[in-house]
């Protein structure tokens, strides 16, 4: 019982750090260092966030390839007032009719991988897509919603 308590604590621990990145993502070894969690007791916890859909995992290769967790927006509300803007809706179109990764997008539009992340998460705010894991990948697909 004493590791359930300790879990759910290191759970706390890793949304409050990543409630602190407003939105950005962080690495694995920037969260331990922000809350002191050994690395097991941190991949309980993480498991258990991303079990629950609170934390999601996304490849970053700016220069080096790392994995980033993310919080996972509660808000969609907030961000649907507005047009999208064109990348997203260039996006939306290349999810119409498939699944598709951030990296594979980046690819096919020759666009910066920051920046497909960034519309994909405008589109998931605006609750044009949604986003499943499927290990360490993130897929993105088209609501049915317009």
């Amino acid at each position: 019982m004493l590791r359930d308590e300790a879990s759910t604590e290191a759970q706390q621990l890793l949304l409050t750090a990543l409630r602190s990145t407003r939105g950005l993502g962080m690495t694995e070894s920037a969260l331990r260092r922000m809350t002191d969690l050994s690395p097991s007791l941190f991949q309980e916890a993480m498991q258990a966030l991303m079990a629950t859909k609170q934390v999601v995992v996304s490849q970053n290769d700016g220069h080096k390839k790392h994995t980033e967790y993310h919080l996972v927006q509660q808000q969609r509300q907030v961000l649907t007032e507005g047009p999208l803007s064109p990348l997203a809706v260039t996006a939306l179109a290349r999810l119409h009719n498939r699944a598709e990764g951030a990296r594979a997008i980046s690819k096919t539009l020759e666009v910066e991988l920051n920046l497909v992340q960034s519309a994909l998460n405008e589109l998931e705010a605006a609750g044009q897509v949604s986003r499943s894991q499927v290990g360490m990948l993130v897929i993105y697909r088209g609501t049915s919603s317009r």
